[in-house]
């Protein structure tokens, strides 16, 4: 008998956590939509070429913290306008990216810090301790990571992996400071690998690898 409430606990605990989650989704979508009239009425809803627009968080949520990095994990209102240079720097990493726009997300520490060493998933970080959100239009993001090569590059080993293959102890092993830099499964690689796989991505998706990886190298 304990056995059986104990999987009937699991089930309905489930099922709430998901109606949450879609009502989570839903509301999203609704407070999108009203955010997108009002920017249309005060004119801010096309962001400038060359800038990133630059939002506060009001809450964030995912049903399970390992699922793909998603742009609705975060539910944010428009700040400022701010120029690329400003966006793209220590403080900001690449969280996610969609059909139109790339996702950045502030820290309160520099990105270097957040090494598979003292953290093995770069996902669950970049996440909880996200304090703003930038949006940047895929064109932009695009032709700025490809200035990234006029400047010198660090030479990258980049490689996948599969469940129980002892990645996250091998990418801890070869992290050194000063020597090497290793961030283990970095959120916006594993966003556009699962996005490919289930179609969402059907073309240019090697274009935007690239530009991931280029800004990852920063």
């Amino acid at each position: 008998m304990s056995i059986d409430l104990a999987v009937g606990w699991t089930y309905v605990h489930e099922f709430f956590g998901t109606v949450v989650y879609l009502s989570h989704l839903l509301f999203v979508r609704f407070f999108s939509a009203i955010q997108l009239a009002y920017r249309y009425l005060n004119q801010t809803a096309k962001i400038p070429p060359g800038y990133g627009r630059v939002c506060n968080i009001l809450f964030k949520r995912k049903r399970v913290l390992h699922e793909m990095a998603w742009n609705s994990d975060f539910v944010t209102v428009h700040a400022s306008f701010e120029p690329l240079d400003s966006l793209l720097n220590g403080y900001w990493s690449l969280y996610c990216l969609d059909k139109t726009h790339a996702i950045l997300v502030k820290l309160p520490k520099p990105v270097v810090e957040y090494q598979s060493k003292d953290y093995p998933f770069m996902f669950a970080p970049l996440f909880r301790e996200t304090i703003r959100v930038a949006y940047v239009t895929i064109d932009d993001f695009v032709a700025y990571c490809a200035k990234l090569n006029n400047k010198p590059q660090p030479r990258t080993v980049f490689f996948t992996n599969t469940p129980r293959c002892g990645s996250t102890i091998l990418v801890q092993m070869l992290c050194h400071k000063n020597v090497s830099v290793c961030y283990g499964e970095p959120p916006c690689l594993m966003n556009l690998s699962l996005g490919m796989d289930n179609g969402y991505y059907t073309q240019g998706v090697n274009i935007l690898n690239k530009s991931s990886q280029q800004l990852l190298r920063i």
